[in-house]
């Protein structure tokens, strides 16, 4: 084989794989976490708001595993030198906690999900706030469906509108597409477009 030959054939290597990385881009935009479907923005499905409301009902569960998750990176050390003498690396604790804690996919996870979750509930108006809590955080099981929820909003109301049953489910849906978009689920530009 030739110089001539094995130059084309190295320059069809670099195009084949320009072509799959550039491909590869297109679904998926890492630097804003969006999945891209034909280069749009995907939107919540209709699968997507159950593992949601998964989410708002174990809140305090994933706190808890958060908090785990953060003892077990810093606090469990396995032994690494079986068998050899003192490490010569110098250490700096500071930094080796945070490049342990940045580094560890389930943290950055539970911690996305858990602070994604408060910041959506602090900026919850009162009656999505309550839907929340008698959907998700209360055990009452008297006011738990839906209809249940609207009934309990309407006594609640200080004018005599009634809170209808869809009017409940649309505002739950407007929370988990909050959730969605500060998880990176989503982008805002889907939510818009929907």
């Amino acid at each position: 084989m030739d110089k001539q030959t094995s130059y084309r054939n190295g320059f069809v290597v670099l195009i084949i794989q320009h072509f799959l990385i550039s491909s590869m881009y297109k679904r998926f935009d890492k630097n804003n976490a969006i999945a891209l479907r034909g280069g749009r923005p995907l939107k919540l499905g209709r699968n997507d708001i159950p593992k949601l409301e998964e989410y708002w009902i174990n809140h305090s569960e994933l706190k808890k595993q958060l908090q785990f998750r953060r003892f077990e990176l810093l606090y469990y050390q396995p032994d690494t030198n079986v068998g050899g003498g003192k490490s010569n690396i110098p250490t700096a604790p500071t930094e080796q906690e945070a490049i342990k804690l940045t580094q560890d996919e389930l943290y950055n996870n539970l911690k996305r999900i858990t602070e994604s979750i408060d910041k959506v509930y602090h900026n919850l108006d009162d009656d999505s706030k309550f839907i929340i809590h008698a959907r998700y955080f209360d055990t009452n099981v008297d006011c738990y469906e839906w209809e249940d929820i609207a009934h309990e909003l309407t006594k609640m109301r200080q004018d005599d509108r009634v809170v209808s049953r869809n009017a409940v489910l649309r505002k739950r849906n407007k929370i988990m597409e909050d959730t969605a978009v500060r998880i990176g689920w989503v982008s805002v530009q889907a939510m818009l477009t929907s």
